[in-house]
């Protein structure tokens, strides 16, 4: 017995393989692109989130601890924005006050602060770590204590 059967051309087989691979490709395109415009979204936000912070950022410039009147003299220098002062500790101690005091943007200021705390050991002659704690996250020095 004989069949008459004929084939597929081979201008259809390779439309149709084109086709194929043109819908693969399509297919690898999109998922890749939305996924990284959505990663690159993310990514632009952190940035945003981490230039607000620099820019809410206090540095100590001087520190010293002055025994005989129990006070912290700090010399800080603020970033673009206006940071809030929250609080600080000398040796991971705290201080016995909060300030809440929003700090002047792009300048240079002087700050005295008491220690109210009673548990807070001064020794003449010796260094102290100040840490600083404000909106925008915490900073420190080392701070000689005098009389």
């Amino acid at each position: 017995m004989e069949y008459n059967v004929r084939g597929v051309s081979p201008i259809v087989s390779s439309l149709l393989m084109l086709l194929i691979a043109i819908g693969v490709l399509a297919t690898i395109y999109t998922i890749t692109y939305t996924q990284g415009t959505s990663r690159l979204e993310l990514i632009k936000q952190k940035a945003i989130e981490a230039r607000e912070l620099l820019e809410k950022r206090i540095a100590i410039l001087l520190a010293v601890i002055n025994a005989t009147d129990n006070t912290v003299r700090l010399v800080v220098s603020t970033g673009k924005t206006s940071p809030k002062l929250i609080t600080v500790y000398i040796n991971e101690t705290y201080i016995g006050q909060d300030f809440n005091l929003y700090l002047p943007p792009l300048k240079t200021i002087p700050l005295i602060l008491n220690i109210t705390n009673p548990n807070i050991n001064l020794v003449v002659g010796g260094i102290a770590y100040v840490k600083v704690v404000y909106d925008g996250g915490v900073t420190g020095a080392w701070a000689e204590i005098v009389s």
